[in-house]
């Protein structure tokens, strides 16, 4: 069977991402340089289940429009 788990500090990441989806606030901004700055240290796993979550939110509408400049840098290749 498959050990599937993230490591700590990754799942904290992911979870900051999730929070920020959606919000309006300073906090976009700020998960998504976070997010990029460790980018070239995560994982595989992780960096895929950022971009969905990320993928999906746009999507979906989820995101606000003046954050999806920010959310598009994790999707549209500045990773």
């Amino acid at each position: 069977m498959a050990d599937n788990r993230i490591p700590l500090d990754r799942q904290m990441l992911v979870s900051a991402v999730r929070y920020a989806l959606g919000r309006q606030t300073y906090i976009v901004h700020w998960t998504v340089s976070e997010v990029l700055r460790v980018w070239p240290d995560l994982d595989a796993h992780t960096k895929e289940i950022i971009r969905r979550d990320v993928t999906a939110a746009l999507t979906e509408g989820r995101i606000h429009d003046i954050d999806r400049p920010d959310w598009q840098r994790i999707t549209e290749g500045e990773t």
